[in-house]
């Protein structure tokens, strides 16, 4: 299933790697000597009859490297300045008119890019030029994009027919800024005159297959480890046969770069994928879904990855620049773009913010979609206001996409935090208080999976590998995370990197509840085995965008609707809650930390009562609703004496509390044998409206103490509310390209309260159109209409996603479908 034709080349087991940042002698003369030594010898020639004479029309535009600005590194490794590569002499236009030379060169832009799957990125189209998100009415060339590994045609058309025993052709590809071969940057091609093809997938070759007048036809190979990037071409002619009056070797400059990215299709790429019709998902689909909520109350965020919109390749590439790392390696690549999505560290792409107050940027719910971040970091250069994990894992998708690789977000619910590295979440209390932790459980955490095989470990470790981009704990020195193997997590082998201690803990923890007694001691309560890590959902891979259930409601619930489009993926994290092998991870996974002497899973007391905590699932913000706590005494003979605390906070959805809203004691409650108790806890709106934030989320914590036994229960339980609907009606469904169309998106306010300072974010692939409206107030239980006209600028099925926020709800969501033919 995994490539491992280069495991050669890498040490083989658990060593660190880092970012793999290339560390450069500082020496500037033996730099220097390097540099000439390894470059063309014909630009260094004292002999001017040895020397190559450029030609050719000048560039169109600065290379990538040259169009952005890389970050110095760090203080302790300099970067001494190097000389650039010297200019070749332009060649006499009399003089050229006297040998064989290049007048033009054709990629083959239409052929090659339906044969490298890459005919779907803007870029590769003649297209207008936009400015300010208005066009100029200039037209841009065509671009090529390519994978590695795989062949490409390239037709040279000569002043005069070539002949091979007269003529002799090379071609010299470049990437980056004072490219060398050692680090594979700078790669001459000599081209095989015979046609025979180059059997060997780790060299780039080039190959004569056919002429016609002054034209010849080659199909060149690049190497399925290539440097990712932006190349520049250069064709080297020679005369064989030399004379003392011409001039014997010429280079023609073609003025457009070619960008290589990495090919899952290709055996011998290390990020490919058997399974190829997966990849019309996880590289292909630019329209998808994030799923959050909680683990019984499930939603949808439905999200534009537009990896293939205008300047998006280009930026994903950029951030590979930024980061510094090894472009031809899968591993370091995926590692880089969970450091550089967030800005935590390194001016990337993102500013996190949890804290509820959004001013100077954008409300992390109002994002629908990658293509408005992204662009808009481009064009300031400054970290973009705000995201929150869903928004991170949004883009971390296009930019893995947009380069080649294969990924996907992923939802975890009931997901753990932990910040003490024991792989277990512990809360203190006393006397049944909801007590405190430093480790913290998310109603959803959402990251990333990428595809590729591990080269840098043992057999075994291919496959999918997390990474996040949310900052939300240091490795290396450096926010980041992963990219760490599902294989790994599963066994509870915390040992391989990179950050499975702490990804694992996310999907596997025991929560562990300690009393601080009246002795000066924290003894365990209970242990909560099953809590952590349910429902770990992905988009089913169909290719097409999301569909949903029956409805096209996004916010829907686990128990009541059949979701086609949501794969429960928990499986490949984790054994089955409770059976041998999951408890032989969690032990092993708990062992190997520096915490394992801790005896946590001691034999605990009795536990003849059975606790329920009892929620109704569809509550619509606004309405009243009754939690319960059900007590059962199972024990056949003995009458059970409980006491029961019950508190209930609105908390962020990363399980941070905000404030009180409910709280409730019971005391001396006698059970008999075989009787069931429900204790009742009702909330109105006026208790909670005002005090949810952005995900409607709730803590409820309940603790129970059976004094004849002495059992303690303690848990927590996640809450949430149901926003209204979002309807979103496309007039009229079907259109012709360029035609306009109306989306009438409404709703019905819940609340009995105006809502104000409204906005209304509208996005779609292919799709000119404003982020974010300005919106008038709602009065309290009407109805809100807005109508927005829609320009679409791709053909095909395509998702329209609305997103309506106030000050007093947000994230009311909704989409529709439109279906866009030819002019």
């Amino acid at each position: 299933m995994y490539s491992s034709r280069f495991r050669r080349r890498h040490h083989v087991g658990f060593g660190g790697g880092g970012f793999g940042r290339r560390r450069r002698n500082p020496r500037h003369s033996l730099l220097r000597y390097l540099r000439r030594r390894n470059s063309d010898p014909d630009t260094y020639s004292a002999r001017s009859s040895n020397r190559f004479y450029r030609h050719g029309p000048p560039r169109r535009r600065p290379f990538l490297w040259e169009r952005y600005v890389v970050p110095k590194p760090p203080k302790d490794e300099p970067e001494p300045e190097l000389e650039d590569s010297p200019e070749l002499p332009e060649a006499d236009v009399e003089e050229l008119a006297k040998v064989l030379h290049v007048k033009s060169i054709d990629l083959c832009i239409s052929e090659n890019t339906v044969a490298h799957r890459t005919d779907k990125y803007d870029i590769v189209k003649e297209r207008e030029e936009m400015k300010d998100d208005k066009p100029t009415g200039k037209m841009l060339e065509p671009e090529l994009v390519l994978r590695r590994g795989q062949d490409f045609n390239l037709s040279i058309e000569f002043d005069r027919p070539y002949h091979k025993d007269k003529n002799d052709l090379e071609l010299v590809f470049k990437t980056g800024k004072n490219p060398r071969p050692k680090d594979d940057r700078l790669m001459t091609v000599k081209v095989e005159e015979s046609g025979k093809r180059n059997e060997d997938p780790s060299n780039w070759s080039a190959r004569l297959v056919g002429s016609k007048g002054n034209t010849v036809n080659l199909i060149v190979y690049s190497s399925a480890d290539a440097v990712i990037g932006e190349w520049s071409l250069r064709v080297k002619t020679k005369e064989k046969v030399k004379t003392s009056d011409v001039i014997e070797k010429l280079a023609y400059d073609h003025p457009d770069g070619i960008y290589i990215i990495l090919n899952p299709w290709c055996k011998d790429d290390v990020c490919y994928m058997s399974t190829t019709d997966l990849l019309k998902e996880y590289v292909l689909n630019d329209s998808g879904c994030i799923f959050t909520g909680n683990s019984s109350q499930l939603s949808v965020k439905l999200w534009n990855f537009a990896q293939f919109e205008e300047e998006v390749l280009d930026l994903s590439l950029q951030l590979g620049l930024m980061s510094g790392v090894d472009m031809s390696d899968p591993v370091k690549i995926a590692r880089g773009i969970s450091a550089l999505v967030n800005n935590a560290d390194d001016n990337g792409v993102l500013v996190g913010n949890w804290s509820g107050d959004y001013k100077g940027g954008v409300r992390p719910t109002t994002w629908a979609g990658s293509y408005k971040i992204l662009k808009q970091y481009k064009e300031t250069g400054v970290p973009v206001k705000f995201g929150q994990c869903w928004v991170f894992s949004g883009v971390t998708t296009t930019v893995c996409r947009a380069l080649g690789l294969p990924c996907r977000s992923v939802t975890n619910f009931s997901s753990a935090h932990d910040t003490d590295g024991s792989v277990t979440i512990d809360k203190y209390s006393r006397d049944g208080e909801d007590g405190y932790s430093p480790d913290s459980v998310w109603n959803f955490h959402v990251w990333n999976e990428v595809w590729m095989d591990r080269i840098d470990l043992p057999e075994g470790y291919g496959g999918w590998q997390v990474i996040d981009a949310t900052p939300q704990e240091t490795s290396e020195d450096i926010f980041c995370c992963g990219p760490s193997p599902l294989a790994a997590i599963k066994r509870g082998e915390i040992m391989v990197p990179h950050d499975t201690p702490f990804i694992f803990a996310e999907v596997n923890a025991d929560r562990v509840y300690w009393n601080y007694n009246d002795m000066d001691e924290y003894i365990v309560e209970s242990v909560v085995t099953d809590s952590i890590g349910i429902h770990i959902s992905t988009k089913t891979p169909t290719g097409l965008p999301y569909k949903g259930p029956l409805g096209a409601s996004l916010y829907w619930y686990r128990n009541a609707v059949d979701d086609p489009d949501r794969q429960d993926i928990t499986h490949l994290y984790k054994y089955p809650e409770g059976t041998t092998e999951e408890r032989k991870a969690v032990l092993a996974a708990v062992k190997a930390t520096k915490q394992g002497h801790r005896n946590i899973y001691a034999s605990h007391k009795k536990e003849d009562v059975k606790i329920e905590v009892r929620t109704k699932d569809d509550v619509l913000l606004g309405d009243d609703f009754t939690i319960g706590v059900q007590c059962f005494n199972n024990d056949a003979t003995e009458i059970r004496t409980i006491e029961v605390q019950l508190s209930v906070k609105s908390v962020t959805y990363t399980g941070r509390p905000l404030a009180s809203l409910c709280k409730k004691t019971l005391k001396d409650k006698q059970l008999k044998p075989g009787e069931k108790y429900m204790m009742e806890a009702p909330l109105g709106a006026k208790d909670y409206v005002g005090k949810l934030t952005d995900q409607d989320a709730m803590d409820i914590y309940v603790h129970v103490f059976v004094k004849e036994t002495g059992q303690i229960y303690a848990a927590n339980t996640d809450y949430r509310l149901r926003r209204p609907a979002l309807k979103v009606e496309i007039v009229p469904k079907k259109c012709k390209l360029g035609e306009s169309v109306e989306a009438i998106v409404s709703f019905t306010n819940p609340l009995p309260m105006p809502l104000t300072e409204c906005f209304l974010a509208v996005e779609g692939p292919g799709f000119k159109i404003d982020m974010i409206i300005p919106c008038i107030d709602v009065p309290g239980k009407q109805e809100f209409n807005k109508k927005v006209v829609l320009t679409p600028k791709k053909r095909g099925s395509s998702v329209i996603m609305a997103d309506f926020d106030a000050k007093q709800i947000i994230n009311v969501t909704g989409y529709a479908s439109l279906e866009v033919t030819k002019e």
